[in-house]
C-alpha cells in the first residue's frame, strides 16, 4: 500500500551548476568528474546543518531543512567552500513554503518557488525569498540586499527576492558600484532617486492603479536622464504598502533621495501631494500639493519631474529635454484606461494580460492615435505568444499593433521596441535589430532596447554581442535581474 502524503512547512534549497551544459557538450568526461566532485562536497555540508539532500536534479540538488536559518547557513558555507574550486560554481535559491512528502517524492509550493528563485542568483551567489529573509533578518552574521519584487513563472503573486551578501570584498560590480555605459566607474551614490507608488487615499480602493501608474510615468521620465540614477519600478514598488521609515527604504534601495506622495481621484477632481525626501536625514527637500481637474494630470507630472530636476540640480542635454517633453496629446479617459492596463500587465499572467488588452482596446477606441497604447497591445500579444499560446494569430496581432504604434509615434523609442519584439518572435532578426537600434538612437537610456536586442542576439547564437547589450541593460537598471542571467 503506497504511503499517505505528508504535508508540512519546510525550507527548500535548490542548487544548480553554472556552465555545466556547455561543458558537457565540450568535455563530457571533465563534466562528469565535476558533477561527482559537486555531489561529494554537497552532501556533508547539507547534513552538517540538519538538512536532507532529497534528490539530485541533473547538475543540481533539491534539499530540505526544518529551519530557514539552517538552510541559509548551509548555503553560505557551501559557497565559501566552493570558492577554492575554480571550475565548480553554483547558484542557490531558498524559499520557505508548504511541501508534500509522498514516499521519496517531494513537491508543492515550496519546491516550485525555490526552483524559480535559484536562476536569479549570480554565479557563486545565494538568493532567498522575502519569507526566508523575515526568518533570518535578526541574525547579525547574515546580511542580504533587496533585489526587488519579482514575477516568477507559474507563481500567482510576485514575491520579494533578496541576495545574500557573502563577502563585501567579493560583491559583484552590479551590487557594489555603477559602471557607466560610457566607461566610467561611479559610486552608486551621486544623484539618485527612488519613486514610490503614490498612496491611494480615494474612497474607492480600485483607484489604486492610478497612483501606481503616476509613479511609473515619473520613473519613465526620470530614467531618460543620464546623470540621474533611478531605482527601477520593480525595486521601488517592492515597498508598496510597507510601513517603514523613508530613510530605511532609501538605504535599502541605495539612493540619496526618495519621492513619495498620495493621490485622491474623485470623478473629475484630483488632489495630489508629492514630497522629495533626503535619505540621509529624512528632511523634505521639496513638497507640493496639487488641486486640479483630471484633465491637468499631464501638467502635474511635468511639474513634479521639473521640480525633482531643479532640486537635485541635474544637468539636462538638449536631447534629454526633448525626450522628457516629448508627450503626444492624449485623451485623459484613454490615458486612464492605459494606466489600468499597465497595472494588469505587470503581473504577466495570461488572465491579466487579457484584462490588459481589454483596457488597451478601450483606450484606442477613445483615442485612435494613442501610439503607446498600440505598443502595449503589441507587448501583450508578444508575451502571450512567447509564454502561453504560440498561435500565429497572436503574432499577427502583435505585428499589426506594433506597426500602428510606429506609424503614430515614430519618435517614441517604446514603439520601435514593440515592433522589434514582434519581428524577433517572427525570426526576422535583421529587422528586429534595426528597430532596437532605432529605439536606442531615440532614447539611449531605455533598458528595454538593450535587453531585447541582447535577447535577439542570444537566440541567433551571437553570444559576444548579446553579452555586451545585456551588460548595458544591467547598467541602466542595476536592480533588474533579467539581463544578469
Amino acid at each position: 500500500m503506497p504511503p499517505e502524503p505528508i504535508r508540512k512547512l519546510a525550507a527548500i534549497m535548490f542548487t544548480d551548476m553554472v556552465g555545466y551544459t556547455a561543458l558537457m557538450q565540450k568535455e563530457e568526461s571533465k563534466a562528469r568528474e565535476l558533477i561527482e566532485k559537486h555531489r561529494s562536497l554537497m552532501k556533508p555540508l547539507i547534513e552538517k546543518h540538519s538538512g536532507e539532500l532529497i534528490q539530485y536534479v541533473g547538475d543540481g540538488t533539491l534539499c530540505r531543512f526544518d529551519s530557514a536559518i539552517e538552510a541559509v547557513n548551509s548555503a553560505v558555507e557551501i559557497q565559501k567552500v566552493l570558492r577554492s574550486e575554480k571550475d565548480l560554481v553554483l547558484r542557490i535559491g531558498i524559499h520557505v513554503g508548504d511541501i508534500v512528502i509522498k514516499g521519496e517524492e517531494v513537491y508543492g509550493d515550496g519546491v516550485n518557488v525555490a526552483a524559480r528563485i535559484e536562476p536569479l542568483a549570480e554565479p557563486g551567489g545565494v538568493c532567498i525569498s522575502g519569507r526566508v529573509y523575515d526568518d533570518i533578518r535578526n541574525q547579525s552574521e547574515l546580511e542580504a540586499r533587496l533585489l526587488g519584487e519579482r514575477v516568477l513563472k507559474n507563481v500567482e503573486r510576485p514575491i520579494n527576492i533578496y541576495s545574500l551578501i557573502l563577502d563585501d570584498k567579493k560583491m559583484s560590480p552590479t551590487m557594489s558600484q555603477n559602471i557607466d555605459i560610457r566607461g566610467k566607474e561611479n559610486n552608486i551614490g551621486g544623484n539618485s532617486i527612488a519613486v514610490l507608488p503614490f498612496v491611494n487615499i480615494s474612497s474607492d480602493p480600485e483607484n489604486e492603479y492610478f497612483g501606481d501608474g503616476l509613479a511609473e510615468e515619473i520613473i519613465n521620465a526620470l530614467t531618460k536622464i543620464q546623470d540621474l540614477r533611478v531605482a527601477s519600478r520593480t525595486s521601488s514598488f517592492a515597498f508598496k504598502g510597507v510601513k517603514e521609515d523613508i530613510r530605511v527604504i532609501g538605504e535599502k534601495l541605495n539612493v540619496e533621495t526618495v519621492l513619495e506622495g498620495s493621490v485622491r481621484k474623485q470623478g473629475n477632481q484630483l488632489r495630489m501631494t508629492a514630497q522629495l525626501i533626503k535619505v540621509e536625514d529624512g528632511y523634505h527637500i521639496w513638497s507640493e500639493t496639487y488641486d486640479r481637474e483630471l484633465q491637468n494630470i499631464f501638467a502635474i507630472q511635468d511639474e513634479i519631474t521639473d521640480n525633482i530636476i531643479k532640486s537635485l540640480k541635474v544637468f539636462l542635454s538638449d536631447n534629454e529635454k526633448k525626450l522628457i517633453k516629448n508627450k503626444p496629446s492624449i485623451e485623459v479617459k484613454a490615458y486612464d484606461f492605459y494606466l489600468r492596463a499597465r497595472k494588469f500587465m505587470h503581473s504577466w499572467t495570461k488572465k491579466n494580460l487579457n484584462f490588459a488588452l481589454k483596457m488597451l482596446h478601450r483606450a484606442i477606441e477613445i483615442d485612435p492615435n494613442y501610439a503607446l497604447a498600440y505598443a502595449s497591445i503589441a507587448e501583450c500579444y508578444c508575451w502571450i505568444y512567447a509564454y502561453y499560446e504560440s498561435k500565429e494569430e497572436n503574432l499577427i496581432k502583435a505585428e499589426e499593433a506594433s506597426q500602428r504604434s510606429v506609424e503614430l509615434g515614430p519618435d517614441l523609442a517604446e514603439t520601435h521596441v514593440s515592433k522589434g519584439n514582434s519581428y524577433s518572435l517572427s525570426k526576422k532578426f535583421i529587422e528586429a535589430e534595426s528597430e532596437f537600434r532605432t529605439a536606442i538612437g531615440i532614447d539611449p537610456n531605455l533598458f528595454d532596447s538593450y535587453y531585447y536586442l541582447g535577447r535577439t542576439n542570444l537566440v541567433q547564437g551571437k553570444l559576444e554581442e548579446a553579452s555586451q547589450y545585456f551588460k548595458k541593460a544591467s547598467v541602466l537598471s542595476t536592480e533588474d535581474y533579467q539581463a544578469l542571467l
